[in-house]
Order: C-alpha cells, then sequence, then structure tokens
C-alpha cells in the first residue's frame, strides 16, 4: 500500500516506469471511473463537495420529528411578512433538518412554516449544505456531508500496487485473457 495521491498515470509512471500500465493500478483498486473513484486533492474536494450539496441546510431547535415538512414545498417566515423565504429540498426527521433551496436569508430563531404541510419549526442553526448533518454516528454525534465525504476520500488515498516482479506476467495473462 503506498500514498495515492497521484494520479493513476503518474503513479504507474513513479512506480512501474510507465504510465500506460495506470490499468493494474485501477484495477487492483476496483477503480472503474478515475475522475470519480480516485483520490480528490484538496482543491477538487472542494469543488466536488459544492457541486454535490450546493443548498442550505438547518436544524430545528425545538422540533417535533411529527412534523414531516414536504420535499418541494415552500418556506414561509411566521413573522407579520409572512414571506417565502426558501423551498423544501429534503426532510429528515431523525436529524430534524431540512435542506433547503433560497435567496432569502434564515437565522437561528426564525419560526418557518411550511406551506403545504401546515407544519411549523424553529431554527436552531444555518449552514451550507456541504457542512450540514449527514448521519448519526454509532455515540449519537451528529456526522456533517463533508466529514462523512472526506472520510470516504481519505481512504482512496491508501492504493495497492502489484510488485514489480509480478507486472509482466499480469500483463502477459491479461492480454491471454482478453484476446
Amino acid at each position: 500500500i503506498i500514498d495515492g495521491t497521484q494520479k493513476p498515470e503518474r503513479l504507474a509512471h513513479s512506480v512501474y516506469n510507465d504510465p500506460h500500465k495506470n490499468w493494474m493500478i485501477m484495477m487492483l483498486n476496483e477503480v472503474e471511473n478515475p475522475f470519480e473513484d480516485w483520490f480528490l486533492s484538496e482543491k477538487e474536494f472542494y469543488l466536488y463537495m459544492s457541486t454535490k450539496y450546493p443548498n442550505k441546510s438547518l436544524t430545528f431547535s425545538n422540533h417535533n420529528s411529527t412534523n414531516i415538512f414536504l420535499k418541494d414545498e415552500n418556506l414561509q417566515a411566521s413573522d407579520s411578512s409572512g414571506a417565502v423565504v426558501g423551498t423544501v429540498v429534503s426532510y429528515n426527521a431523525t436529524m430534524s433538518s431540512i435542506v433547503y433551496k433560497t435567496d432569502s436569508s434564515i437565522s437561528a430563531g426564525d419560526i418557518l412554516y411550511g406551506q403545504v404541510s401546515e407544519k411549523t419549526g424553529t431554527v436552531g442553526s444555518t449552514v451550507e449544505e456541504m457542512y450540514g448533518p449527514h448521519h448519526l454516528d454509532t455515540s449519537g454525534a451528529v456526522v456533517s456531508n463533508w466529514d462523512y465525504e472526506y472520510g470516504l476520500n481519505e481512504a482512496k488515498s491508501q492504493v495497492n500496487i502489484i510488485q514489480d516482479v509480478y507486472v509482466d506476467r499480469l500483463e502477459d495473462e491479461f492480454i491471454k485473457k482478453i484476446k
């Protein structure tokens, strides 16, 4: 196992002195698409997160888990303006959280009303979706989308390689099998 922070072609070149043997490294590490299945640099990871999690996330401070907000319903401010402040993308009753689209500002302490479900909740916190809650770990602590995806990416940084003495043999066997 070696550090896989290099792209497969560079790694194959540094290990086997041949960038075209990148297929061996990808095959051994079950990489079908190096753009999705390979370790992402810091910059690539941030871009990935921004693309995958483009919305906002909020958690309620005093929310009954039976109050279910519906996908695509508008969230309305419960103040005197009654303005629509966002649209529900997804709702997680376990986490008492909503992923939402908005052009408005939602802040801690705001009371939101679902126009279709007619449910209300007091906002405890808001963050970019990439930092929002993903799941609870075994101890009941919240794991954010960022931490979850970061852990998956870090696992990809450890790469298995074939020892030099077996490379030619593997290549010959592979060629025989595909003919």
